[in-house]
This record gives C-alpha cells, structure tokens and sequence, in this order.
C-alpha cells in the first residue's frame, strides 16, 4: 500500500474504443481498435481495409471490384469495366474485365 493515497488502476477500453482523458471514446471512422487495453489512440485500418462506422474492432476486407488505401472509411470502386481482387489497397490493382 501507498501513504499518498488509494492506488487507482489505470483505466481500460475495450474493442473499438480508446483512453480519451478519463474516459473511453469510440474510435472514428477509418480506424479500429481491438482487445480491452490503456490504449490511448486507435490504429487507421492498414491498406486493403476499411472501417465504416465509429467504434469497430477490426477493419473490415476491401471487397472485390474496389480498393481501399490506409485509413479508408469507404472502398473506392474501380472503374466501370475494371474489377480487382478482395483486400486491394491502390487503384493500380484494378484490371481490365473486356466488359
């Protein structure tokens, strides 16, 4: 024990939210947070991911026909007559489908 007082533990968030001064905020848009941590920050969803909505876990995978470079919120579609593979992060992964 301590003279100076009670010893508080630190304070934790669990997925999707982070240590926000003595509380917990959800983590925006473009970026996730998992586990219950003393993380004070959430990591922007790495290429190929993207996070829709406040308050996720984990980014969820660029479907295919799209791409998503680091911290999207959205999947970018490739152009008309172009598809790519799932997880795609840049627009040079788009390929011409002859369609």
């Amino acid at each position: 024990s301590t003279s100076s007082g009670a010893c508080v533990a630190p304070l934790t968030c669990g997925g999707g939210q982070y240590v926000n001064g003595g509380s917990c905020s959800y983590c925006s848009s473009g970026t996730a947070k998992s586990g219950t941590n003393t993380a004070t920050s959430c990591a922007s969803c790495s290429g190929g991911t993207f996070a829709p909505t406040t308050g996720l876990s984990s980014c969820a995978t660029c479907p295919a026909g799209s791409y998503c470079p680091s911290g999207s919120v959205y999947p970018t579609s490739c152009s008309y007559g172009y598809s790519s593979p799932s997880g795609s992060s840049y627009s040079g992964q788009c390929y011409w489908t002859g369609s």
